[in-house]
């Protein structure tokens, strides 16, 4: 019998301590590796809480929480597929084998490192458990209907957590301000995180489906969705298209490469067209509103040159500056989008099954292997620091010699790049490698990971590899900041103007280098006003810094810094703080500069 109202998972209901207890034992019974995997991230994560290092109880945390959707997929596979006791047992096994190898695979070196890891395979198995109880059935609307409860029961559990932990976390600012008792700040994300690894599984797991023949009956669609779907997502999907758009007609007038930046929009597109077509589906199959077909027609065909732009971009830096995961995983899906979106156009499939089992196993198979991102990525980058290395004499026989080598400093630049990278992502592993039976040691006497530049720097002196003296930047520093500045015969100071930039007499006043890096540029209501050599810093630059200790840092007199500008309306002088130099095109030229101080006399009458 269909329902005629919402089906379990959208009800709101007050309900008892018995209700409630019954609830948790029911969930106990069928997600019991879930449940383990909730309790023991909860406790870790509180345990882990005002540590500041990422010891056993955070990087155990972060496991668990993988544990989660993983062993809800795998009940679901064995709910659905009436898998034997013994399947059931083994899948488990795996499934704590798959968490034992991620335990080992999230490296504590760098936070981002590890947030796009975890990132990664938590994706993975979300998409997992909205597919595999459907993997070999063709219940389409059931597919969606299950989908549907899942997305609401989470909100609903989500919701719930929030109030009570704003609830518990208002008694406990009670107790501590009006009684008197203490407690400490750490309480707070303890109960957020009890919250939230305690009472949100074990709410939203009470409320996912076990009726699979009923959802496939069901023709429940909330009001909410089609709101969602046509007020809010279309009119978005419709702004990202004419962006793309425009942009690509841009490409094409002025021949240039896409920007990096396209992935981003595009990822945006496709996120909400997709999701907006599966928001409509109920009233597309139903064949209610046609206009449904001509608008997933629409958007997939945008979404082929999207791709197009995307991965070109992604050529672009990938030429440039070799594979990182972002790039790889990008590219994946770029091809992906690409492919999905040919496909829809010429068959004009209104399959929606097929976009998150696709996706899933994009995501497991790009994890793990040789040909995953992370080991692509290493091989990459690793490549480019050996290719650089074995040019200059740096590397023979695949080791790192006994005495330094110096090499240009933009190729230095793209090694410390590249080392930087593999240290951050991959430990210590591929550039020990190099220098043989030495170790580069990371970590303090405590065991805890150095700053990012420390672990760099070490690196780097590992590979014994320099910047050629005369290729190194120069800061060019003024040795007396801060000593009185004469200001005889100047109508405005402007102090300390790091920026390069002011507001004067209602007009914008600009400072900014010239396109070959040896002058200054002063523009005021729009206008240039006239030009400050850099030649006399550059040359004495060139004269001193081949003295230079290493260091990289040059100071004279202020006096050297001191820049005057002349114009017809407003002239200036500029006191300079310091001027950064790097070689370009064989010869120093500013690439930076900080303002000090800047003396202003107007030349002519101003309003």
């Amino acid at each position: 019998m269909v329902r005629a109202g919402p089906p379990y998972g959208c009800t709101v209901k007050l309900p008892s301590l018995f209700q409630l207890a019954a609830s948790a034992a029911s969930v106990l019974r069928r997600f019991p590796e879930v449940v383990g995997c909730a309790v023991v991230a909860g406790l870790a994560a509180v345990t882990a809480v005002g540590s500041e290092t990422f010891g056993f109880a955070a990087r155990l945390a972060f496991t668990s929480t993988l544990g989660l959707p993983l062993f809800i997929a795998l009940t679901l596979a064995g709910e659905r597929g009436g898998w034997a006791p013994r399947l059931r047992w083994a899948a488990s096994a795996l499934g704590v084998a798959l968490l034992v190898f991620a335990y080992y695979r999230l490296r504590p070196w760098d936070d981002e490192a590890l947030g796009q890891r975890w990132g990664h395979l938590v994706l993975t198995f979300h998409l997992a458990v909205s597919v595999v109880p459907y993997v070999g059935f063709a219940a389409s609307h059931g597919f969606w209907q299950y989908n549907r409860v899942l997305f609401f029961r989470f909100l609903l559990a989500t919701l719930y957590s929030g109030v009570l932990f704003a609830g518990l976390s208002l008694a406990l600012a009670a107790i501590d301000n009006l009684l008197g008792i203490d407690v400490p700040d750490l309480h707070y994300p303890r109960l957020f995180f009890l919250i939230a690894f305690l009472f949100h599984p074990v709410h939203f797991l009470a409320g996912v489906p076990t009726d699979f023949e009923e959802l496939e009956r069901s023709r429940y669609y909330p009001g909410a969705l089609r709101v969602l779907s046509q007020f809010v997502m279309l009119p978005l999907v419709a702004v990202y298209v004419t962006i793309l758009m425009l942009y690509l007609g841009r490409i094409v007038v002025t021949g240039t490469w896409p920007s990096g930046w396209t992935g981003y929009l595009v990822s945006s597109l496709a996120v909400a067209g997709i999701f907006s077509l599966l928001v409509a589906y109920p009233e597309r199959i139903a064949g209610k509103k046609a206009w449904i077909d001509r608008y997933a027609l629409a958007f997939w065909i945008a979404i082929v040159p999207a791709s197009v732009m995307v991965l070109l971009a992604l050529w672009q830096r990938i030429e440039q500056y070799g594979v990182t995961e972002r790039r790889y995983l990008l590219g994946v899906l770029a091809v992906w989008l690409g492919a999905t979106a040919v496909h829809r156009v010429i068959t004009r499939s209104r399959d929606i099954k097929g976009i998150p089992l696709s996706l899933a196993v994009i995501g497991a198979v790009s994890f793990v292997g040789p040909w995953s991102a992370y080991a692509v990525a290493e091989r990459s980058q690793a490549g480019r620091v050996q290719a650089i290395l074995a040019a200059h004499g740096g590397l023979v026989e695949g080791r790192v010699g006994a005495d330094a080598v110096e090499i240009p400093y933009d190729e230095w630049e793209q090694v410390e790049e590249a080392v930087g990278y593999l240290i951050d992502n991959h430990g210590t592993g591929a550039v020990e490698g190099w220098v043989g039976d030495e170790e580069i040691v990371v970590t303090d006497a405590e065991g805890a990971p150095l700053d990012r530049d420390d672990r760099v720097e070490r690196a780097m002196e590992a590979l014994r590899v320099l910047p050629e003296p005369r290729e190194r930047p120069v800061d060019v520093e003024a040795e007396d900041r801060g000593a009185p500045l004469p200001v005889a015969g100047f109508d405005a100071v402007i102090v300390a103007n790091e920026s390069g930039s002011a507001r004067v007499r209602d007009e914008d006043l600009h400072f900014r280098l010239s396109d070959d890096g040896r002058e200054l540029v002063m523009r005021w209501g729009g206008e240039e006003q006239g030009r400050a050599s850099l030649l006399a810093v550059i040359e004495l630059a060139e004269e001193r810094s081949r003295f230079l200790d290493g260091s990289e840092e040059l100071v004279v007199p202020r006096t050297s810094l001191t820049l005057e500008v002349d114009g017809e309306v407003l002239s200036a002088r500029l006191v300079l703080r310091g001027v950064r130099l790097a070689r370009r095109d064989g010869r120093l030229a500013a690439t930076d500069f900080d303002l000090d101080a800047v003396l202003l006399r107007w030349e002519a009458a101003v309003p």
